[in-house]
């Protein structure tokens, strides 16, 4: 199901996207290009959410990384996008991880709460 969620989520990014840098995606170079850019903005949140869970960062700065880290890494893929749609991107992944956190947060809340009235 959160897959589901998670591919829906992608789509409306994409379809945002396509809003702002024109013209229709689907079966282009440019969807490629889209979906490889995306598989490289959701590799830059997570690595940035592995090295702040060590660190005491805030989101601004947590933020202000995942930004350079995918913009780095889609320089070196020859990708070149506005900052705007680097940013709609991150912005995107980053609420289907909070999706997820608290789906999982309120399946363990609603686990402990079944073990509590059972003793």
């Amino acid at each position: 199901m959160w897959d589901t969620i998670l591919g829906l989520i992608v789509t409306v990014a994409i379809t945002v996207i396509t809003y702002f840098v024109g013209g229709s995606l689907k079966g282009t170079k440019t969807e490629k290009v889209m979906n490889i850019a995306a598989g490289i903005i959701k590799a830059a949140v997570a690595s940035t959410e592995q090295l702040a869970a060590n660190k005491d960062m805030s989101s601004d700065d947590k933020k202000k990384l995942a930004m350079q880290n995918a913009k780095d890494a889609l320089e070196q893929a020859g990708i070149t996008l506005p900052d705007q749609v680097v940013d709609m991107m991150i912005e995107s992944e980053v609420f289907a991880i909070n999706v997820i956190q608290k789906k999982a947060a309120n399946k363990q809340e609603s686990a402990n709460m079944q073990q509590a009235a059972s003793k």
